[in-house]
């Protein structure tokens, strides 16, 4: 009776998490599928390097169909629960799929286990830097920390009376403004528990609500909702609200999560890759990557940026080419773009070196993933050193004279560092981070498997007698021909698209008799060298340089065993003599060193007809540059004379009887002409003045640039008697030259001053007249 007391007590106790000494458990959201597999594969590489203390578990939400189809090896990539698909309401007939989240904390709640006094709840699509601690946020039930949402304006409108009128408004600003009835945050969630146990059920049922209010749409701020419809951040007005209601309320942390390419405001701890981003030439969006597969292995087609199939995504830039340093701001904005997508690459290498057969594409991709990886946590090290030892408000220096470094620890260390003192010399901070704790014991383990791969291929490249056998060519049909029939299923395997990992279940839940059948398949390839070697690397590259050292080890193991491993004597029943043996050695030597120079010939033969290639392009874009430059100056020259062949009036110019009668009041016409000209107008028809023009006097008005091109296409037109197209259109086009050119307003202002003057003169005539009975002088 009392063991059975004590048992409960005890259980009672770790329920409540006084044995839970690990201070955060995380909670990875994600689904079923590929897309979300190499997320979780980042995930994972980048939580056991973030130095994060406590647990981490995978929480899938997956239908039958999917959970019955997924690769069940992947549930070994981390602690993993399984929850059913919320995403179809069966009550309200909605298909959503963000009911996932609510309810893959729910399932895991009721039927999880929390190992930790606080829950960190994160995205698939993020990436954990730096661990999270709750003594940092004095953290205690009924307070959380988020990220800011400021377009939620649910919370201060007529949405939030809706849903929650009984909770009173708030008189603070931690999480939004005065007077609002919920917090403005989403991202992620960090709180106690027994807090998150609470929220979980209001969460899922506040966010169906939600999505069924018909004035959803027109009080969440959401921007993409059309009219009438349901709004997509229904989920989170629906933790808001459920928060709301169980007492739980946040602060708001603007510096843990952070979007790739924004300005950092401080060190971030999550990177949240949802967006497409760009750092110089290079772009990443993690939605072009639905279809991988991170369990295919080597060899990958890699030409495609967007859309793999396999492998590792596009490599980013190395830290080393930006030119932005001076700047620190921006100089860490897009170090941490590059190190996302540096930590994704690495993650996919950490997982292909433990569960894929030995490769040189495996080692040479992987080469530079670590490459660039370690280069940008070194060079992110650095500034982030230097920006611990900045201010980043530029009151900090008031803040901390007002005392503010005691009274508001958590802001003011993180926002106020150099103010409050609180950092030291950058050597002394770089002292803190030796290149393993930067690089973090997964990248450790990582460079041991690589190093490990790498020398594996050069032990079967030295010592498997199928590759040497393979260097010779009269033997390369017998390993090509017939490769056994264990290679032939993992390399099905591999190019289907399923796990290569011996230890990994297959995709569908097979019978006891199934799985030992594929365990042996897999124990057998595990340990045939020759089917490794058949997978790591296409056999051309090694048999030209290693034909000499084939034939020696042949001539050896003849010698020491007394029966020779050569095929073409084993045909013959290994029974020739040591010196016919000696003559065959000697006979193939020569005929290997033959085609090694027929090979050396090739190679300087193609060396040669590369460069006549890359002269003969050199050549070619000289010549078109050239001829590009000709058609300008053709082409301005062909405009230029086209001036002087075409009229300026447009066809619809023409049609119209103002811009006709415009047209006659600027031709150089005469008064008959002129009234002839504005008669047609009137009619529709434009008037045609004939007018021939000599090259001598065109030639006067041209530039001289000019006339070497002009003059020949002028004396065509002009000589042309028998084209009257042209005629009519040079006559429209050009004034008279034997009209006069001087200004027409000159000749009727001197004419009106003429008038003026006479009307003057006459009106003081008439004032001088005598009138009658007066006297005159």
């Amino acid at each position: 009776m009392v063991s059975v007391i004590s048992f409960f007590i005890l259980a009672f106790i770790f329920n409540r998490g006084i044995l839970a000494k690990d201070p955060v458990h995380i909670l990875y959201l994600t689904d079923c599928t590929r897309y979300s597999d190499w997320q979780a594969v980042g995930m994972d590489f980048s939580f056991r390097n973030s130095g994060q203390k406590g647990h981490i578990t995978r929480v899938m939400c997956c239908t039958d169909e999917e959970k019955a189809a997924y690769n069940h090896g992947m549930l070994e990539l981390m602690p993993s629960h399984v929850a059913p698909s919320f995403a179809y309401n069966e009550k309200t007939k909605d298909h959503y799929a963000a009911f996932n989240k609510p309810g893959a904390v729910l399932d895991f709640m009721r039927k999880g286990q929390p190992l930790a006094d606080y829950m960190l709840v994160i995205d698939s699509d993020m990436q954990l830097r730096h661990p999270f601690r709750p003594d940092k946020y004095n953290m205690s039930r009924g307070k959380a920390i988020s990220a800011d949402y400021t377009y939620m304006i649910g919370c201060s409108n007529e949405l939030a009376v809706r849903h929650i009128p009984e909770i009173a408004v708030r008189n603070d600003t931690l999480a939004g403004p005065w007077n609002r009835r919920c917090d403005m945050v989403g991202g992620y969630t960090f709180m106690h528990r027994d807090d998150l146990a609470a929220v979980a059920p209001l969460w899922l049922s506040i966010t169906v609500d939600v999505r069924e209010d018909p004035e959803s749409w027109r009080l969440s701020g959401d921007q993409y909702v059309e009219k009438g419809g349901k709004a997509w951040i229904s989920e989170m007005y629906g933790y808001s609200f459920a928060c709301a209601k169980s007492g739980v309320w946040h602060t708001w942390d603007t510096k843990v999560m952070h979007y790739p390419t924004y300005e950092p405001d401080g060190i971030p701890k999550l990177m949240h890759y949802g967006l497409e981003f760009k750092v110089g030439d290079f772009e990443f969006d993690k939605h072009w990557q639905y279809e991988l597969d991170v369990t295919i292995c080597a060899p990958w087609n890699l030409s495609q940026v967007k859309s793999r199939k396999g492998g590792l995504f596009e490599h980013p830039p190395a830290p080393s080419t930006l030119n932005n340093q001076r700047n620190y701001r921006k100089h860490y904005r897009d170090l941490l773009a590059i190190e996302t997508v540096a930590t994704l690459n690495a993650g996919l290498c950490d997982y292909h070196l433990k569960h894929c057969p030995p490769h040189q594409q495996i080692v040479d991709e992987c080469k530079t993933a670590l490459s660039i990886y370690k280069e940008v946590k070194a060079e992110i090290a650095k500034v982030e050193a230097s920006f611990d030892c900045n201010d980043l408000n530029v009151k900090c220096s008031i803040w901390a004279s007002s005392g503010e470094c005691e009274s508001n620890k958590e802001y003011m260390e993180e926002t106020c560092r150099k103010s409050c003192k609180k950092c030291g010399p950058v050597s002394k901070q770089q002292g803190l981070h030796p290149p393993e704790q930067i690089l973090g014991p997964a990248t450790v383990g990582y460079m041991k498997n690589l190093v490990e791969m790498e020398r594996k291929l050069k032990d079967n490249e030295a010592t498997d007698p199928d590759t040497k056998a393979s260097s010779s060519p009269p033997i390369i049909p017998q390993n090509t021909a017939a490769p056994k029939d264990d290679s032939i299923v993992i390399t099905q395997k591999q190019e289907g698209g399923d796990s290569l990992d011996p230890d990994a279940n297959p995709r569908v839940e097979d019978t006891s008799g199934a799985k030992a059948g594929s365990e042996e398949k897999l124990k057998v390839h595990k340990s045939d060298k020759s089917n490794d070697k058949a997978l790591s690397s296409p056999p051309i590259i090694p048999q030209n340089t290693a034909t000499t050292q084939d034939d020696s080890a042949v001539t050896k193991q003849k010698q020491e065993g007394g029966a020779s491993l050569d095929p073409d004597a084993t045909a013959k029943g290994g029974d020739a003599s040591d010196t016919k043996m000696e003559a065959e050695v000697k006979l193939k030597a020569e005929h290997s060193e033959k085609q090694n120079e027929e090979v050396m010939d090739q190679e300087v033969e193609a060396e040669k007809a590369k460069a006549i290639k890359v002269k003969a392009e050199q050549d070619a874009k000289i010549k078109e540059e050239i001829m590009k430059e000709e058609a300008k100056r053709r082409g301005l020259a062909q405009a230029r004379a086209e001036i002087l062949k075409s009229s300026k009036i447009s066809a619809s110019g023409r049609n119209s009887n103002a811009q006709l009668v415009v047209r006659c009041q600027r031709m150089p016409l005469t008064l008959e002409e002129v009234k002839e000209c504005i008669k047609k107008a009137q009619k529709g028809v434009e008037f045609q003045k004939e007018w021939k023009s000599s090259v001598p006097e065109i030639k006067n008005e041209l530039r001289v640039e000019d006339q070497a091109v002009l003059i020949p296409v002028i004396a065509n037109v002009v000589d042309d008697e028998s084209s009257p197209e042209v005629s009519a259109k040079l006559s429209t086009t050009h004034n008279d030259p034997h009209q006069s050119t001087k200004p027409m307003w000159k000749p009727l202002f001197l004419w009106l001053l003429v008038v003026v003057f006479f009307l003057m003169v006459l009106s003081f005539q008439f004032k001088r007249r005598s009138k009658p009975d007066r006297r005159s002088e």
